[in-house]
């Protein structure tokens, strides 16, 4: 982990203290070039200020004011048009055209300000760099401010625990040193090949190479991470201030971001705010409200939904509709918190109270409707849903645990989620997501399958019972059910890693001591032919299992819907049914087996 601060600091300086090659040499305009200039509807109060290279041609300018110092490099290709430049340097080739008042900023070659009201630099800003957000609870105890290439994993550490001696004191002092440089600056940057157009106002921004800020409504303090073909963008009436977005992240549609970190390949869109928080890699947040919160990679909010003070730097997980994930205030102090699991899923409208854990649930539903009280739920893969009015020792407004549902009852989904992990990447910096395939996950579902398996002899099932069910019920069929549905998980991922190491040569399992210490529970006693023999049937059980919840869903809606048999395809055609089968078809085939 210290490396990933190392490296951060290096990535945030490309920005904040870019090599910016200048000309040779820069000199006053001659007598011909200032009566040039004027003739083609230029002026200026004093032009000793402006000074230009040896390529530059006073062609290439019109209709332009210069006010304070100004450098121009300006060979043919460029063009300075029908703008108020004060106290900037132009490299060229670039475009500057119908910009009411561009003023303080190095703009580089191949860059682009056009039909903006104000795009200034007023000097001494940090851009955003060191921005509060409360990763957390909103009472400070987990505030950490903002390094503008920040990852989750870094930023979950640094808003817990010391992840090691003197990290936070490290980290502090590499942050101040960063933005002391971003303060020191002339100025503010637009990077090569960046591209400003349409805004009212740009004020005391970094913009990095190719990032693009199009039709915003404003973007103020902030840092704009980018690169050749990697730009992060600012579009259609979205609003930035006091954030950092990361490399081809963008805010969109009337977004807000507020002293937040829009983290590498990440969107936020339709009217999402987004407050005090940290949205990891590649997630999409289009719409509700973001507060106060600490996201992992690939966390989906398409719609309008509340997260405010949620801990989950796993990410790769949703939040429906109608989803409030907030009740943070106690009416005494906004100091409670939710920590979320690894592809937990928050379905429609349902009502999370704090404090609650599900940090050790990873891929768990909270079914539509849903109304969690405070607890902390410890079992992988299960779903979360009202209790049955008439269900034994059930309170009012109790829900029920299905421990690893997800895996006996829904294993379409379970392969799609994790196809759409790894499918959804793009982020090329950081670690890749851990996945729900994870030696950690497979840990989790060995000690919750084993607590299930030293509970017998009842109808139904309190936390008095069994170990980290909160304050759920769970039935005897849904504890049987579960430890099944575990057996089969922690079995597949078992034989998966020896299969890979045995039969592919991928080295991994050995190199984890947490898997490596679980295959050796688990396969003891197994010889090699027996394990292949095993693994075979359980993709074959996989597989089946699959077709089977996709079957049953083809059913329900050709039961409601008249027409649904002729718009939708059965599981045998289902495209997307077929794409998850296939890798385990493939697997199967290539074990040493007859």
């Amino acid at each position: 982990m210290m490396k990933s601060l190392e490296e951060a600091v290096r990535l945030a300086r490309e920005t904040v203290s870019p090599h910016i090659p200048g000309p040779v040499r820069w000199s006053r305009l001659g007598k011909s070039d200032i009566a040039a200039l004027e003739k083609a509807g230029c002026s200026s109060d004093d032009w000793s200020g402006v000074t230009v290279s040896p390529r530059t041609g006073t062609g290439a300018v019109s209709n332009c004011r210069f006010e304070g110092t100004v450098r121009i490099d300006a060979p043919p290709g460029c063009a300075l048009r029908s703008s108020t430049i004060r106290d900037c340097v132009l490299l060229a080739p670039l475009l500057v055209d119908g910009v009411g008042l561009l003023q303080g900023y190095t703009v580089l070659e191949g860059a682009e300000v056009s039909r903006c009201s104000t795009v200034r630099c007023r000097g001494g800003s940090s851009y955003g760099i060191g921005m509060l957000m409360r990763l957390g609870c909103e009472t400070g105890e987990r505030d950490l401010h903002g390094f503008p290439t920040l990852s989750p994993e870094l930023a979950a550490a640094l808003s817990s625990v010391e992840p090691w001696a003197g990290a936070k004191a490290g980290y502090e002092a590499a942050l101040s040193s960063l933005a002391s440089e971003a303060r020191a600056r002339a100025g503010g940057l637009i990077g090569r090949g960046a591209v400003v157009t349409s805004t009212q106002l740009v004020e005391d921004a970094l913009i990095g190479d190719a990032c693009r800020i199009e039709a915003a409504c404003s973007v103020r303090d902030s840092i704009l991470l980018g690169s050749p073909g990697d730009g992060s963008s600012i579009c259609d009436g979205g609003c930035v201030s006091g954030s950092a977005l990361q490399w081809g992240s963008s805010v969109t549609r009337s977004a807000c971001l507020v002293d937040s970190i829009l983290a590498e390949g990440s969107v936020a869109e339709g009217s999402a705010r987004i407050t005090s928080s940290f949205v990891g890699p590649d997630s999409r947040i289009g719409g509700g409200e973001v507060t106060a919160s600490l996201l992992g990679p690939q966390v989906m909010a398409h719609h309008e939904s509340l997260l405010i003070a949620v801990r989950w730097p796993g990410g790769c997980g949703n939040a429906g509709y109608g989803a409030n994930v907030g009740s943070n205030h106690t009416s005494r102090l906004p100091d409670q918190e939710i920590a979320a699991g690894t592809g937990v899923f928050f379905g429609l409208g349902c009502s999370i109270k704090f404090p609650c854990s599900l940090e050790d649930a990873p891929g768990t539903v909270v079914a539509t409707g849903t109304v969690l009280g405070p607890q902390r739920i410890e079992y992988p893969f299960s779903l979360l849903a009202p209790a049955a009015p008439d269900a034994p020792g059930a309170a009012a407004g109790a829900c029920e645990l299905r421990p690893g549902w997800v895996i006996y009852g829904n294993m379409f989904s379970l392969l799609r989620n994790m196809a759409k992990i790894e499918a959804r990447r793009n982020a090329v910096r950081g670690q890749a997501p851990a996945g729900l395939d994870s030696a950690g996950v497979a840990l989790l579902a060995e000690r919750a399958r084993d607590r299930l398996k030293a509970a017998s002899g009842r109808s139904w099932y309190g936390f008095e019972d069994i170990p980290g069910t909160g304050a759920c019920i769970v039935s005897e069929h849904s504890r049987s059910r579960g430890v099944g549905g575990y057996d089969l998980f922690i079995a597949w991922l078992c034989l998966r890693a020896f299969a890979r190491e045995a039969v592919h040569g991928i080295a991994g399992a050995a190199d984890d001591p947490a898997l490596s210490g679980l295959m050796e529970r688990e396969l003891r006693g197994m010889g090699t032919e027996a394990r292949m023999r095993t693994y075979s049937r359980i993709l074959t059980k996989i597989s089946e299992m699959a077709v089977e919840s996709r079957a049953r869903d083809y059913a329900r809606g050709a039961a409601m819907i008249s027409d649904y048999g002729e718009i939708h395809l059965p599981p045998g055609r289902d495209p997307v049914l077929q794409a998850l089968l296939r890798p385990l078809e493939a697997e199967k085939a290539s074990l040493p087996v007859n």
